[in-house]
């Protein structure tokens, strides 16, 4: 199986829950195509899967393939963003001031 998300945030306010979109495109190699969108808002992750089959298994399901949804939370999402930002933040203090 292959493929990505993409996430690109969707608001810069800092005084509500930060909210990203994601996107993304898989394959399970001749077997399936599947599409997938979401949207997180603070730790909470809302995704919409849908796994279109190509294999021989297409006619067991009319091939319309089939449609997913999950909920999913994420408790320290916030925390690990933050320290991501913290992280860069420094490293980019010490290359200006310490050529590190």
């Amino acid at each position: 199986m292959g493929g990505s998300l993409v996430r690109t945030s969707i608001n810069d306010d800092k005084h509500s829950a930060h909210m990203e979109l994601i996107l993304g495109l898989f394959m399970r190699m001749d077997d399936a195509i599947i599409g997938a969108a979401g949207l997180q808002v603070g730790p909470v992750q809302f995704m919409a899967n849908y796994d279109f089959t190509m294999s021989a298994l297409s006619p067991y399901n009319a091939a319309y393939g089939a449609l997913e949804f999950s909920l999913i939370y994420q408790e320290n999402i916030i925390a690990a963003r933050e320290a991501r930002e913290l992280i860069a933040v420094r490293d980019s203090f010490n290359k200006v001031f310490y050529n590190r």
